[in-house]
């Protein structure tokens, strides 16, 4: 097992987060990318506490019904990973994980955009593909349930999980005392 050590993190916006614990993104695109990641490294994917990328609520609900957002996101409330919701028909910023680590993701490997090809269209829609910028490539992807709280920063960062977390697996289990 792996007692009180730290993790590298990074923090995603929602409703990206969501969608990448899904596993409905299984890409991660940034201007940068941290080097000294290895491939098979567990990273914590953290929802950011503060706003999202939008300008306004009606901006994200907007895309959370368009397509591919739209089903993805179904199947994550399907699944259990979105637990508030209001049922009219619409996902609101409240109703997604925020300040919370939701997932570990394995990461594979980091490659600049323009060299990253058989990306699906659903893929492509979650993240920015632009010349010049780094795709992040996960190979797996574990849900944490629930979402572990926990205060973010900017870039690639240090977490200590508060509970044992068992190497391989990725189970996450309450320490014992």
């Amino acid at each position: 097992m792996i007692g009180d050590i730290s993790i590298k993190a990074i923090t995603l916006t929602q409703p990206y987060a969501t969608l990448m614990a899904s596993g409905a993104k299984m890409i991660e695109t940034r201007t940068w990318y941290h080097k000294p990641i290895k491939r098979g490294q567990w990273i914590a994917i953290h929802a950011a506490k503060g706003p999202s990328d939008f300008d306004d609520v009606m901006e994200f609900c907007e895309l959370c019904i368009s397509e591919p957002f739209r089903t993805a996101l179904n199947d994550a409330f399907v699944r259990g990973l979105i637990t508030s919701h209001k049922g009219d028909g619409h996902l609101y910023p409240s109703d997604l994980p925020r300040g919370a680590v939701v997932a570990m993701a394995r990461f594979a490997e980091a490659r600049q955009t323009q060299f990253v090809m058989g990306v699906s269209a659903k893929e492509r829609a979650f993240g920015n593909y632009a010349r010049g910028r780094w795709a992040w490539i996960f190979d797996e992807v574990k849900p944490i349930t629930p979402p572990i709280p926990a205060k973010g920063a900017l870039y690639l960062w240090d977490w200590t999980p508060p509970v044992v977390l068992v190497a391989g697996s990725v189970t996450v289990r309450e320490a014992s005392a």
